[in-house]
């Protein structure tokens, strides 16, 4: 089993070049089979900025999941509320199972993420202040 190709997608599941954060999207990755391998894969993508520092892991293993390999074809994953602050990353992907790797592939993928108003108040924080755009809330009580 070997990676053919990554695709991205909009919310509308059109095929796009331009991630726009805060915006959701869709990561397909379609493989192709060259064996009968029978156990259960387990599927990761690091993400890292273009300073080779990995940001995050999106792995099958974190939520439950694993794949059984004669039914995988495509696997997609869904971003909700893409939150990488403007900035170009690399996708490092990951089939296997117990660390040992049936296909892996380093920088596998390239985008660019540009400037969105995740927030809804057009700020954004700087490069300095890191890739990821945490969904949080803050109060005050006196």
């Amino acid at each position: 089993i070997k990676l053919q190709k990554i695709l991205l997608m909009d919310q509308n599941m059109g095929e796009t070049s331009l991630l726009i954060s805060g915006q959701t999207y869709f990561i397909k990755f379609i493989f192709n089979q060259f064996s009968n391998y029978h156990q259960p894969l387990d599927f990761g993508v690091g993400i890292d900025n273009m300073n080779g520092q990995r940001i995050t892991t999106l792995s099958s293993t974190f939520i439950g999941i694993s794949f059984r390999p004669h039914d995988l074809n495509i696997i997609t994953i869904k971003l909700p509320k893409l939150s990488l602050s403007p900035g170009e990353y690399k996708l490092t992907t990951f089939l296997g199972k117990d660390e040992i790797p049936c296909d892996w592939v380093t920088n596998a993928f390239s985008f660019k993420v540009h400037a969105g108003d995740y927030y809804g108040f057009g700020n954004l924080p700087t490069e300095s202040q890191g890739n990821m755009l945490a969904d949080f809330q803050m109060s005050c009580s006196g």
